[in-house]
């Protein structure tokens, strides 16, 4: 018998009963697991899904509400929205504007309410001395994107403050000038290098990256990308540190001189923002790029820009290719998207805000209203607004007469005044109240789809729905007084200077020592040399005064804004406010918490009529989203 194939029944048989056993073993400890899972998940599960059944997915309650608000959401976006615009500046101006030229929105009519008797808000000019003087925006550069479009569309005419001009000026502190520039590029390059240094290029190279960075803001707003607060919209753009320091700790952590940043930059600092160089990074930045370009202005004032616009947006003409002017050279082409009727309510006071919401019953058109302390939102109910308002009982403008006193002469007979400028103080509160002895008795009522809110809130007294919290918008007012001299000034008051040989802009580089006055600005380019515009955050008096000129000086226009600008000091950015305070409520003036200028109203205002168009029409969030621009 061969050993090598035998096999012993026995060996085999105890073999197989082992690999039998095993099997077996595995088998039942599977089985006692899955009886485990079941006993004890199965009755969870059995009631979540209760729970869910009864209360969302598996309702057929909630099914119904599903059906009924996709229902509601397409008739919403076949409804004509009533929008309100509360405040006529450049911010509430352009909002209309760009819903004007959205191409989704479908729009009734846009109410823009206005508590003066002009509109504009802070971009003002007044004719003085026969020449059109900026009262509030003074200037604008190229890298604006938004204020330029929209000037080329309104054909506006613009030149450049650098042409024709005496751009020379001077930093004086004890009466003593201590650096100047002249009118050569040359020769003022090579004093700032001999005085600051490598700081001019470093600063200029992180201006630019800078800049980069923030013109990612308009790709993302042409693309339909929208920011629900001022946070997420820095954060986008990668400029968020600039807001939670100063401008001065930024340069110096970029090896930035002191002395330029004490001096050269507190120089713009204090000619655009009346500030010094303990504001906020983000408007340091906005500030030195408005100091690195050429700047312009509209001819005319910029106000014409107020003015244009304000034909353009409430003109009888068709809204598709409005042509305003029948000279070919003042004609304007705006290619408006919608036939949306826009009406500016001038000397308005809005005093109240009404929460409300609206549902359907069956028809779209029989809309039930409710007031929110009688109706839990639901599904098919959405928010409106009424708005409750005074109309002024008398159509003037808030002048207050400046009255002399005896250290002032005023020269009646002053034969370069424009009559309507001759020795006026106007007083800019921008409040969205006016005094109530100017308001008629009667409250008028009218409902809105949507509010935006493009005035700060600053002294507002509008009373707002309780739960609408408006925390981180209340920023504190920048006071703001110019005014404009007929004098001469003292031979004397500055060392190793000549009246005759000053700069024709002269900045203080130490208030405290110049008699509360932060510049003063020669207008009349060697014609006459005794037309000064001086600027100041307070108000100044005849002692102020006398320490430059001499006695026979005469106050021809004073103009005061009360909320000129904001302070902008450094905040964390949990602290900065929300573009959209409620479902239907924005509030445009976000933007000021970091900054303010005409380009960022205009900005924000882009990015609210995206928030709007988002509400009735949703798209992905996909960062290579593209649409053409509207």
């Amino acid at each position: 018998m061969d050993n090598k194939n035998f096999k012993n029944p026995i060996k085999t048989s105890f073999l197989n009963n082992k690999i039998t056993i095993k099997f077996t073993k595995k088998l039942f400890f599977l089985i006692l697991s899955i009886f485990t899972i079941f006993s004890i998940y199965v009755p969870l599960l059995k009631a979540d899904y209760n729970y869910h059944r009864k209360n969302f997915t598996f309702s057929s309650q909630y099914n119904q509400n599903l059906k009924n608000y996709t229902n509601f959401n397409e008739n919403l976006r076949n409804r004509k929205l009533n929008i309100a615009i509360i405040g006529s500046g450049i911010g509430g101006l352009s909002t209309a504007y760009y819903l004007k030229k959205n191409k989704i929105l479908n729009i009734n009519k846009i109410d823009i309410y206005e508590r003066n008797s002009r509109t504009g808000g802070r971009v003002y000019s007044e004719k003085i001395f026969n020449r059109s003087e900026n009262l509030g925006a003074s200037f604008f550069i190229k890298k604006n994107k938004l204020i330029f479009s929209l000037i080329e569309e309104l054909n506006l005419k613009i030149f450049s403050t650098a042409s024709n001009s005496d751009t020379s000026f001077g930093l004086f502190n004890n009466q003593k000038i201590f650096f100047s520039l002249g009118n050569s590029k040359f020769i003022n390059l090579i004093k700032m290098f001999w005085r600051y240094g490598l700081s001019i290029i470093r600063e200029k190279i992180l201006m630019k990256n800078n800049l980069e960075k923030f013109f990612k803001i308009y790709e993302a707003l042409n693309s339909r990308v929208f920011f629900s607060d001022v946070r997420q919209l820095i954060n986008h753009i990668g400029l968020e540190d600039l807001v939670t320091q100063t401008i001065k700790r930024f340069l110096k952590e970029k090896n930035v001189d002191e002395k330029y940043i004490d001096e050269f930059a507190n120089l713009l600092l204090k000619i655009i923002y009346n500030q010094e160089n303990d504001i906020n990074a983000f408007a340091g930045f906005i500030t030195l790029i408005g100091g690195s370009y050429e700047s312009f202005r509209i001819e005319g004032g910029n106000y014409e820009l107020i003015k244009k616009l304000v034909d353009v947006l409430t003109g009888e003409n068709k809204y598709n290719n409005f042509n305003l002017y029948k000279n070919d050279t003042d004609r304007i082409n705006v290619n408006f998207e919608n036939d949306a009727k826009v009406t500016i309510k001038k000397n308005t006071n809005v005093l109240k805000i009404v929460k409300k919401y609206f549902t359907l019953n069956n028809e779209f058109d029989e809309v039930e209203k409710h007031d929110r302390e009688n109706h839990r939102k639901n599904f098919d109910s959405f928010e409106f607004y009424t708005i409750e308002f005074q109309n002024k009982s008398q159509n003037e403008e808030e002048i207050l007469e400046n009255k002399a006193t005896n250290n002032t002469n005023i020269d009646k007979n002053y034969k370069n005044l424009n009559r309507n400028t001759y020795n006026k103080t106007i007083i800019n509160d921008n409040n969205n109240n006016f005094d109530e002895d100017n308001n008629s008795n009667e409250i008028y009522f009218e409902d809105y789809d949507i509010v935006v809110l493009a005035s700060p809130l600053e002294n507002s007294k509008i009373e707002f729905p309780k739960d609408i919290e408006l925390n981180n918008t209340n920023l504190i007012p920048k006071k703001n007084y110019y005014y404009f001299i007929n004098g001469k000034l003292k031979n004397n008051i500055f060392d190793d200077f000549d009246s005759l040989d000053l700069p024709s802009l002269l900045i203080s580089y130490n208030k405290s020592n110049s008699h509360n006055i932060l510049y003063i600005k020669q207008l009349n380019d060697n014609l006459h040399r005794d037309q000064f515009k001086i600027n100041s955050d307070e108000i100044l008096n005849s002692e102020d005064f006398e320490f430059f000129f001499n006695s026979n000086y005469t106050i021809i226009y004073r103009n005061h804004w009360e909320m000129a600008y904001p302070q902008l000091l450094p905040r964390g950015l949990d602290t900065l406010p929300s573009f959209q305070l409620s479902e239907n409520l924005y509030y445009l003036n976000a933007i000021e918490s970091i900054g303010s200028c005409m380009e960022l109203s205009m900005i924000s205002a882009k990015n609210i009529v995206n928030l709007i168009e988002n509400k009735y029409f949703p798209f992905k969030e996909n960062n290579n989203f593209k649409t053409e621009e509207f």
